[in-house]
């Protein structure tokens, strides 16, 4: 599958070569670039469960390697489809290549449904607008442009205004085994009233039944009828033609409802904002702000069995994952898979430690609705040992291990979870080894639930002492925290004061911090400066675009007057959350839920020979807890986002609509 990676140079580079653990050249291109800052995008194999190291070096000129792609405003291609685009940013075609099929009869188009549901208007969608025709399409204007063109990958991007919303569509092909799947990249900045916006695909499969992914099991359903005409699916649906030879799935990642007009088309709710009568006006403007939504097809032979539609959306919902290692010695190799199953109709759907043992728990589910006999489940190691366990981890039974590994059998889209321990492993993790560093506390920054009014991180608020014990482990690191008993100092406020480290072979230093506002800290060794944005400990970590309104609603109101004057830009900080609270105390009210508390973990490398560091000049950062460590586990870092990044989100401009003779009347404005 493809991989993207953000990789930083020392200096700027024109292209990249990208080599993979057997040293081949694979297929790569650059995204983009800024300065040294690069992206890359690669063609990588990975094992099940595993990783590969690949190596990305500087190169005189890009990646020449041919796999088929082309790309142009009219048409993608790659070795299984052709997908057409017309001069108003539709999809008027895909080709299945392999199978000589077409997908569509007729254009891909998102489409505008009329919704003005008779009550409660964030839940209900009415009958009566989902048996009519679209109100209206995207078709604006359309600016159509190539934004990635190479080996690995080839998208095109389409931007277009309607009904007081902006859409910029990416449709993208991958090369190699990737490309059995078209995905579609919608950004939309969403100011639409009253309308449902689906993703309608007219198909020329055609069944008066579709099939519907639930998670555990699926199911058929028929056309739209008055009594079922929007439903829940789970990462993908499938159509699959009466004669049972093709089918095409819609694959998802994020969006869970859809419907089906009749026996050729398939639609997926994207996004959905009502209108309203005399309650509920808040809802009037629900989903505004902006939108990141994928979504795929996949032509199949067979149903959705024989295409195994399962990890087709399962590509698209967990994508490959980069990241940055230092050159070095690699005990387990370049590539490594630590566990695999014998069969693709049977899935892991979880793996974790035991919660009371030093037993591993692997949880097993069928796929396709079929009993699965002597399932071979093999991890990196023998198993010496394994028992059937219950949703609580309970001993229900026994289980067989026949030369190492787990074997079992399953029935028809059933879970099962085992408890097995492994032998002792011939190659073992290197714990970092730690030293707490003592803080003289001058601040107390918590309260009881006895006692509210005692200490104060600002004003009148305090973390809930009650919380707290005395020790924070994060990611293997030990942490000694102050006593949250009354009156007793549990912080440091950052005045420039200098501390000295313990002595010995430590290469990281770690600190618990927060501060009353997101605030900048310098803090030093000896003549070395190291920054950081030390985050607040109360409030959001993260948050989608916002509406922003002319008055205050209160939490019982039910008929929420008020007009949107903005949206709040969303974002998310990216600081690792060493400790979380569900509330805070404040001095008056005692627990203020939903009022969330933080204590945030940062890491500095430790310079040769330096004896100390000095804290921040900036009294609104509080330090809680230090630790010095000899720590090589760490030295690995994301090149691509873990979760939603909103990095460099422009703010979003406000275009008010105003209502005039039961027409949506757009007019400009700014927030």
């Amino acid at each position: 599958d493809v991989v993207e990676a953000n990789v930083d140079f020392a200096e700027k580079i024109p292209a990249v070569q990208v080599f993979g653990p057997d040293g081949k050249e694979v297929p790569s291109q650059l995204a983009s670039a800024q300065s040294n800052s690069v992206k890359v995008l690669f063609l990588a194999k990975m094992p099940p469960v595993g990783f590969a190291v690949y190596d990305i070096r500087p190169a005189k000129s890009a990646c020449e390697i041919k796999t088929g792609l082309a790309v142009s405003a009219k048409a993608i291609e790659n070795e299984f489809y052709k997908v057409s685009i017309d001069a108003g940013g539709d999809v008027t075609s895909i080709i299945d290549k392999k199978n000589n099929k077409e997908l569509l009869a007729g254009s891909f188009r998102l489409e505008f449904m009329k919704e003005n549901p008779q009550r409660s208007p964030a839940w209900d969608m009415d009958w009566a607008d989902q048996s009519k025709p679209p109100y209206a399409y995207v078709d604006g204007r359309a600016e159509i442009r190539v934004v990635e063109k190479g080996p690995a990958r080839v998208a095109v991007e389409i931007k277009r205004q309607a009904q007081n919303s902006i859409f910029t569509q990416k449709i993208m092909l991958i090369a190699g085994d990737a490309g059995r799947r078209v995905e579609f990249a919608d950004e939309i900045d969403w100011q639409s009233s009253e309308f449902a916006l689906k993703a309608a695909f007219p198909l020329t499969v055609a069944n008066s039944k579709a099939t519907y992914s639930e998670g555990l099991g699926t199911i058929e359903r028929s056309n739209n009828d008055p009594n079922k005409y929007e439903v829940p699916s789970y990462e993908w649906f499938d159509l699959t033609d009466r004669d049972g030879k093709y089918g095409v799935t819609v694959l998802q990642h994020c969006k869970i409802a859809s419907d089906k007009p009749n026996d050729n088309t398939l639609r997926l709710t994207l996004l959905y904002t009502p209108g309203v009568r005399d309650i509920y006006l808040d809802q009037a403007t629900q989903d505004w702000g902006r939108h990141n939504i994928l979504y795929g097809l996949y032509g199949h032979q067979g149903d959705w069995r024989k295409g195994q539609s399962e990890w087709q959306t399962r590509r698209l919902n967990q994508p490959l994952v980069a990241f940055e290692v230092r050159p070095q010695e690699r005990k387990l190799g370049k590539v490594f898979s630590l566990l695999s199953v014998s069969t693709s109709a049977v899935d892991v759907r979880a793996v974790k430690k035991a919660e009371n043992s030093d037993y591993i728990i692997v949880r097993l589910q069928e796929l396709f609705g079929q009993d699965a006999k002597n399932v071979t489940v093999s991890l990196a190691g023998v198993i010496s040992d394994a028992y059937e366990v219950d949703g609580q981890e309970r001993r229900i039974g026994d289980a067989r291990v026949e030369n190492g590994k787990l074997v079992c059998d399953m029935t028809k889209y059933s879970p099962r979870s085992f408890a097995v321990k492994m032998e002792k492993p011939t190659v073992a993790l290197t714990p970092p080894t730690s030293e707490i560093v003592e803080l003289d506390y001058n601040i107390d920054v918590m309260s009881l639930d006895s006692n509210y009014r005692n200490g104060a991180i600002e004003e009148s608020y305090t973390m809930p002492a009650d919380m707290l014990g005395g020790e924070i482990i994060s990611e293997g690191i030990p942490f000694k925290m102050g006593s949250g008993a009354a009156d007793m100092k549990n912080a440091v406020v950052c005045t420039g004061q200098t501390i000295a480290l313990p002595k010995g072979r430590y290469n990281r230093l770690y600190i618990l911090a927060s501060a009353t506002d997101d605030t900048q800290a310098v803090f030093r060794f000896g003549g070395k400066k190291v920054r950081l944005m030390i985050q607040s400990w109360t409030g959001f970590v993260g948050q989608y675009d916002n509406r922003i309104w002319d008055r205050q609603l209160t939490k019982m109101e039910f008929k929420c007057a008020a007009n949107v004057v903005g949206i709040k830009t969303g974002f998310i900080k990216r600081d690792t959350i060493a400790w979380f609270c569900t509330h805070r105390h404040q001095q008056t009210n005692g627990n203020e839920s939903y009022q969330f508390s933080y204590i945030f973990k940062y890491a500095m490398d430790i310079p040769e020979g330096a004896a100390d560091i000095t804290l921040p000049d900036n009294s609104g950062v509080k330090i809680f807890a230090m630790t010095v460590s000899n720590n090589e586990n760490d030295a690995i870092k994301a090149v691509a986002p873990l979760y939603d990044d909103f990095t460099g989100r422009k703010p979003a401009l406000l275009r008010p609509a105003q209502k005039k003779s039961g027409k949506i009347i757009a007019t400009e404005g700014k927030s």
